[in-house]
């Protein structure tokens, strides 16, 4: 898949990696490399199953290296894992003006709004699943 990405998005920076908390700890992710539907593998995965490791980064990191002026929209649907993304973000240098986040769960979404609630203030719900939140100013 992501080299059918940089194929087809060729002035786009493209980098193949599994966003990670900041607390991770390990240098790689297993998955299966099943195109757009690729998930994490799990202790209990088939031992047969083919997976690949990928590197494990956190979104701080790639924004850091990239180095945009600013973020204005981070849309977050990574299948349950929001949370640890969100952890990975340092969001006291890298806010987002806008961040749509999907919540697969009530608990997950109490979660998430608990950690957006202290700078971010919901102000969408446009699907069941999911969130939009907004940056508040700094006045």
């Amino acid at each position: 898949m992501f080299r059918r990405i940089r194929t087809n998005r060729r002035n786009a920076i493209s980098i193949n990696c599994a966003l990670v908390s900041e607390d991770y700890g390990e240098k790689t992710v297993a998955i299966t490399p099943a195109h757009a539907m690729s998930r994490i593998c799990s202790a209990e995965s088939d031992p047969d199953e083919v997976t690949i490791d990928v590197p494990a980064r956190t979104l701080t990191s790639i924004l850091d290296e990239v180095n945009p002026p600013q973020v204005d929209l981070l849309s977050l649907d990574v299948d349950g894992f929001e949370y640890e993304v969100l952890r990975g973000l340092d969001l006291d240098r890298w806010k987002p003006g806008l961040i749509i986040v999907e919540c697969l769960t009530e608990e997950s979404r109490a979660v998430i709004h608990g950690i957006l609630s202290c700078a971010y203030d919901m102000i969408a719900q446009p699907t069941f699943r999911d969130y939009v939140y907004r940056a508040r100013s700094i006045a």
